[in-house]
């Protein structure tokens, strides 16, 4: 079955059933171009056998290109395509005609050319016969809006490259057993990619004019780990599934990756993102929080992005196993030559020892000085004892609209693994794009060469 412009469709009653859930897992663009009205009818003898059939008519049509008709039918099993009949016709003369052949012959039914001329003879007599309006585009329609809501869904890569998630969490395992440091990094990234310009990617990419994302103040500390974990998974990807799997959507299981490897909570990834086609530096200044940000502040930026303070809260318990680089929190320890009264004494001198006024640039700590490498909510009973290593940190458990969940959190490690779940979810959601505002990368730091 495919319905284009003057197309129509010859299904039993389960054919047509797979195939409406093939339509309604077209991109809504697609689906809102046509309007479908179907004819049930069902005669003595097909009632017999316990069968329907359906004569698809387009009561409302625009031009649908035949790579949507291919798409269509390719999405349907073999055995449903070849029990049904169906044609992909350019749009030719009167736009409400029924054709009166089809280009194939089916193996169950009589030919389309039969079947039609008893169709029409028993719309003339209406004799035994039950006649019924189906209103697919209803259903087609309500679909639509659901999907152009969601966008996304867990089941994108179900058909195209259903190995998807196994493939990104091997190459994930294997470069958090090479070095640990893949955990913050790969998490921190996808905060950084869906906080500039939604999650698309568009961080990955590599100018050879240093005016991408990447090259940006606020995230030239990102660590190369995280990069190389995308590119290593997306080559994977790309093995099993060549061109199906965007780069972004490989971020964002592998953001979750992470976090499970490193004995934190697991959750269901929606998929079904695409590729920014803009990757610019400027683009990157105020979009993301900075060390030294009051709550009020960082709250406007988790706001813009659909996130409440709950979410940013539950966001910020990514430090738990996150690193910086001593310049981040330096005027902690000795701007106006004193020490941040907020901060723990003993911990200033164990940050002090590790990042005197001279230190290399290049060196880091831990965020969390109790468990480093353990995604858990020791990050926020550190809050409480002045073990904060940002100023922003401190601010959360001092701030009032951010401190209950502070509490919260501390005191129940559940009740913060299920907040960082959702938020992580709501924040995969951010600025995704779809249809021609994005692709597919074949090197994710690169785009495509058109």
């Amino acid at each position: 079955m495919v319905h284009v412009t003057n197309g129509h469709f010859l299904c039993g009653n389960n054919i047509f059933q797979q195939i409406v859930l093939q339509i309604i897992q077209l991109p809504a663009s697609i689906i809102l171009s046509s309007i479908i009205i179907c004819i049930i009818v069902r005669d003595q003898d097909e009632k017999e056998r316990g069968k329907a059939v359906y004569i698809g008519r387009p009561i409302f049509a625009v031009p649908w290109p035949a790579s949507h008709c291919q798409s269509l039918v390719a999405g349907v099993t073999s055995e449903a395509a070849a029990a049904c009949s169906y044609s992909c016709l350019l749009p030719t003369g009167n736009q409400n005609s029924i054709p009166t052949r089809t280009r194939t012959r089916t193996r169950k039914h009589r030919t389309s050319e039969r079947l039609s001329s008893r169709v029409r003879a028993m719309e003339r007599r209406r004799r035994g016969g039950c006649f019924c309006l189906l209103a697919v585009a209803v259903v087609v329609v309500a679909a639509a809006a659901a999907v152009g809501e969601a966008k996304l869904s867990p089941d994108h890569y179900r058909r195209t490259c259903p190995r998807v998630e196994s493939i990104v969490r091997s190459a994930v395992a294997r470069k958090v057993r090479a070095t640990f440091v893949t955990v913050p990094a790969t998490l921190r990234l996808f905060f950084h990619d869906c906080f500039v310009q939604g999650c698309d990617a568009s961080v990955m990419i590599a100018s050879s004019s240093n005016d991408a994302e990447k090259d940006a103040p606020d995230n030239q500390s990102l660590a190369g780990d995280g990069f190389d974990t995308v590119v290593r998974a997306k080559a994977a990807v790309e093995k099993a599934c060549p061109g199906v799997v965007s780069c972004a959507d490989i971020l964002a299981l592998a953001a979750r990756d992470v976090v499970s490897m490193s004995s934190g909570p697991s959750w269901t990834v929606e998929l079904g993102r695409l590729d920014g086609l803009v990757s610019k530096a400027g683009d990157v200044t105020g979009r993301l929080p900075g060390p030294d940000m009051q709550p009020d502040a960082i709250t406007v930026l988790f706001d813009g992005n659909g996130l409440a303070v709950h979410d940013m809260v539950a966001l910020s318990g990514a430090h738990t196993v996150g690193f910086s680089h001593c310049a981040r929190f330096a005027g902690r320890l000795y701007r106006r030559g004193a020490v941040d009264p907020s901060l723990s004494p003993s911990y200033a001198r164990q940050l002090m020892a590790a990042c005197p006024p001279d230190v290399d640039p290049t060196i880091a700590v831990d965020m969390d000085p109790v468990t480093p490498t353990v995604f858990d909510n020791k990050y926020y009973a550190n809050l409480a004892a002045g073990l904060g290593l940002f100023a922003s940190d401190q601010a959360l458990h001092d701030g009032a609209a951010s401190r209950p969940a502070v509490q919260g959190f501390a005191g129940n490690q559940t009740l913060f693994f299920e907040a960082f779940k959702e938020a992580m979810v709501k924040l995969g959601r951010v600025g995704v794009k779809s249809g021609g505002d994005g692709e597919i990368r074949r090197d994710c730091t690169a785009f495509n060469s058109k």
